[in-house]
């Protein structure tokens, strides 16, 4: 949430687990979980010391896991122990907090096809569903009370009201017309801060794509420095 680090899942050491870097490209990556089962999709509480993703299982398919951080850049940082969030009999996954962090929308197929829901990342209360036919891939609004989701070729929005027991959701309805790319776990679409707009990976409508250039970007590290320079 500060700029400083990024998380993701890498298969550099053999599973793919978590890691995280520094966001400037400085450094070594650093190693935060060991699982002998595959770790992706991770998502990072608003405090910073919590990261939410998804963990593979034989049984289930994929699960919810929460893996607390603690330390600070003097001290340096230590991941603790992961502990379930969503570990049942159905398939979990994609799961991300609300910007306020007291949120976490998610994919589940607890009611058969799968849905979005919506339950407290602490407390009592939930679950809550969100779509109504189907949905993957949740995206919570920066600016505004309103959670994204996809549905075959399509981004839904819905708005919410949550009073600190009780979260309530309006019915779906499109966000745009832009045809989204399906297939894949990834997520291949974000929100700006904005709310307002989105970068969003579309369909190949011509039944092929051609690559044909070749782009080079010199003093990349320089010009990263200058638009997100590393604080002391």
């Amino acid at each position: 949430p500060d700029g400083q680090r990024i998380v993701y899942a890498s298969d550099e050491g053999g599973t793919p687990n978590l890691y995280w870097r520094r966001a400037d490209g400085s450094g070594r990556a650093a190693r935060l979980t060991t699982s002998p089962t595959t770790q992706s999709n991770p998502s990072v509480h608003r405090s910073g010391r919590f990261i939410l993703y998804v963990e593979n299982s034989k049984s289930t398919a994929a699960d919810l896991f929460v893996l607390p951080l603690e330390g600070n850049d003097v001290a340096g940082w230590k991941a603790g122990s992961p502990r379930p969030f969503l570990n049942t009999e159905v398939f979990e996954a994609l799961g991300a907090f609300s910007p306020d962090g007291r949120l976490v929308a998610y994919m589940s197929a607890e009611q058969g096809a799968f849905e979005i829901f919506v339950r407290p990342f602490e407390g009592p209360g939930g679950p809550w569903r969100v779509s109504t036919t189907g949905g993957a891939h949740p995206v919570w609004s920066k600016s505004s009370n309103e959670l994204m989701y996809t549905i075959d070729d399509q981004i839904m929005m819905v708005q919410y009201r949550f009073d600190g027991k009780t979260f309530t959701a309006d019915a779906p309805r499109p966000w745009s017309p832009v045809r989204y790319a399906t297939g894949g776990p990834t997520r291949k679409y974000d929100l700006h801060p904005d709310g307002k707009r989105a970068i969003v990976a579309t369909p190949d409508t011509t039944g092929a794509t051609t690559y044909d250039k070749v782009v080079f970007v010199f003093n990349f590290f320089d010009y990263l420095r200058t638009i997100a320079p590393v604080k002391p």
